[in-house]
């Protein structure tokens, strides 16, 4: 039996890793520090303009969604894992045919529940707000109930 193939790390594809891990970290944690903040004081955009908030926290898995299915593409075409071009950040061992094909496939698999993911959340985040932003027939009641009151 022959050795496995294995493809060397690349030193520049890992510190390129890691610069963008980091500066997502330092942009990402203020940031959901000061969602609250937001959501306050941007309240009336959001209620009356709802598809900013979907589009908002839906693209960034519609993005790794459509980079997943991609790269599965580029396995199956191949037929080889990591396929023709990749850098990776660690050294991989090199898969040919099948089990490349096998792992394309489920990247893809991947890809598609990200996809459905993210607009399951954009459709109930939609829903969401819509109620939210409606006022309903018991609200309007119970204020015509508490100024019938108030009036007499």
């Amino acid at each position: 039996m022959s050795e496995p193939e294995i493809q060397k790390a690349d030193p520049s594809a890992r510190r390129k890793a890691l610069i963008i891990m980091l500066v997502g970290a330092m942009v990402g944690v203020p940031l959901s520090l000061n969602v609250e903040g937001w959501l306050k004081t941007n309240s009336e955009l959001i209620l009356s303009h709802p598809l900013i908030l979907c589009a908002a926290l839906a693209l960034p898995l519609l993005v790794g969604a459509g980079w997943s299915w991609l790269l599965g593409c580029r396995i199956v075409a191949s037929k080889k894992w990591p396929p023709p071009g990749m850098k990776v950040i660690k050294d991989t061992r090199v898969e040919i045919g099948d089990r490349a094909v096998r792992r394309g496939t489920a990247i893809r698999v991947l890809a598609g529940v990200l996809f459905a993911g993210a607009c399951g959340m954009a459709i109930m985040i939609w829903l969401l707000v819509e109620s939210v932003a409606k006022p309903t027939g018991a609200s309007s009641v119970s204020e015509s109930a508490v100024l019938d009151d108030a009036s007499k």
